[in-house]
């Protein structure tokens, strides 16, 4: 996510079930509602097209996923078809820059 969209000027990470999304560190939590809600949908089921537009949208460089998430069950999900930077047997690191 873009670090400008929270004010505070340095990486961050975001998880759909924080509704604060990493500005407890510092930033403006406002945005955090509408992150947290496109975040969740990524896991409950979207292509690499979807997912790659809310990466666009909020400047998001990788999505993490684990084998408890919704999307990993899915072999047509983001999980399985964006480009991996790191898969185990539980979890994927994914690149999904538009």
């Amino acid at each position: 996510m873009s670090p400008d969209f929270l004010g505070v000027h340095r990486q961050i990470v975001t998880a759909s079930d924080q509704l604060w999304c990493g500005s407890e560190l510092g930033g403006d939590p406002t945005g955090c509602p509408a992150i947290a809600a496109a975040v969740h949908s990524l896991y409950n089921g979207a292509s690499a097209s979807q997912a790659r537009a809310v990466c666009g949208q909020y400047g998001m460089q990788y999505l993490v996923a684990y084998v408890y998430d919704p999307a990993w069950n899915d072999p047509q999900s983001w999980v399985w078809t964006l480009p991996s930077l790191l898969a185990q047997p539980e979890f994927r690191a994914l690149d999904c820059r538009p």
